[in-house]
């Protein structure tokens, strides 16, 4: 029939020379080549290395490539510990668009977490329409294009700043940040 099935696996690979990846595992397959497409598929990278960073993601698609639902899984090590990433979302790939469903980050208690869902137009770069994100009692929320040129709106509330000594734990920051950036960036 129109149907295509991939079972792959790697080891010891390299992206672009800087990402090293232990091993790669790829289940795919693509049901009515010809007409619908539907997609039923998995990867997982392990032993994921970017510098002193490492980590591991598995990523899954199913459904028609108009409509397809996408999940992503991973953990990253961290200076202050694992942290475990999560995403949810619909890719409708005939508009280039992404509508975000559920976006979850957790390092040590904290969680970053997405509090609508949201739509990013990938057309001509990447946009965002209302992102939304929770941090504590905080929250930033991006409407704009990103992606290019940078021309976004950024609005910040009761950001806890000691989170940043997670990451950087030299940084005496233990209040929260309020307040609103505008602005717009052009690289040529």
């Amino acid at each position: 029939g129109n149907a295509l099935r991939l079972d792959a696996q790697g080891e010891g690979l390299s992206l672009a020379g800087v990402v090293g990846i232990g091993a790669l595992t790829l289940d795919a397959a693509v049901e009515d080549l010809l007409g619908v497409a539907d997609i039923q598929g998995q990867m997982r990278l392990t032993e994921l290395a970017l510098g002193t960073t490492t980590g591991e993601l598995t990523l899954a698609a199913q459904g028609p490539l108009q409509d397809l639902g996408l999940r992503a899984d991973g953990t990253i090590g961290l200076a202050a510990g694992p942290a475990r990433l999560g995403l949810d979302a619909r890719l409708e790939a005939g508009a280039r668009r992404l509508t975000l469903r559920q976006l979850e980050a957790r390092l040590a208690d904290q969680t970053l977490r997405l509090l609508d869902p949201a739509r990013l137009d990938l057309a001509e770069g990447l946009a965002a329409d209302r992102l939304r994100l929770g941090l504590g009692d905080g929250t930033l929320e991006l409407t704009g294009r990103l992606l290019p040129p940078l021309a976004s709106e950024v609005r910040l509330t009761r950001l806890p700043l000691g989170l940043g000594a997670l990451l950087a734990p030299d940084l005496p920051l233990t209040r929260a940040l309020t307040g609103s950036l505008d602005g717009e960036l052009r690289l040529s």
